[in-house]
């Protein structure tokens, strides 16, 4: 497995206290200083901090994002800690933000994890149908060896 990457993917529970079980594998990736929460829309992204700080920096130096926007970046971005049960707790605002309620669907996407509602992935999966046909017919005919 690459290093820092995020491959896991799981229907998790969400219990009343707002925790979600980390897969394992996802779960070895952080350290001691946590990670950070991103609401983007209808998701929330879980990043490593080093990841997190990538794109806040990149945004910084952005001269078409406003400070506004960065304002508006940071008021929906949460640092957070796996505990040693491997739970991590998604704040009440945040799980209200991006819809989510009993349970997380946890989606790979490399340098983090998107975590969405169940019904809002199963509508973006079907919607992406076209292109996971093309990527797998990409696939069978790519030889790697």
């Amino acid at each position: 497995m690459s290093a820092n990457k995020f491959w896991d993917h799981a229907l998790l529970n969400v219990d009343a206290k707002g925790r979600i079980s980390v897969p394992v594998a996802t779960r070895e990736l952080f350290d001691d200083n946590g990670g950070f929460l991103v609401w983007m829309d209808d998701r929330i992204a879980l990043m490593l901090p080093k990841t997190w700080d990538r794109y806040y920096s990149s945004f910084q130096r952005d001269e078409s994002v406003s400070p506004r926007q960065l304002e508006l970046l940071a008021a929906r971005a949460a640092t957070c800690k796996i505990d040693p049960q491997g739970r991590l707790v998604l704040s009440q605002r945040l799980r209200d933000m991006a819809g989510i309620n009993g349970q997380v669907q946890m989606v790979p996407a490399s340098s983090h994890a998107l975590l969405y509602a169940p019904e809002v992935w199963e509508a973006v999966s079907a919607a992406d149908s076209a292109d996971q046909i093309a990527l797998s017919e990409r696939m069978s005919r790519t030889r790697v060896l």
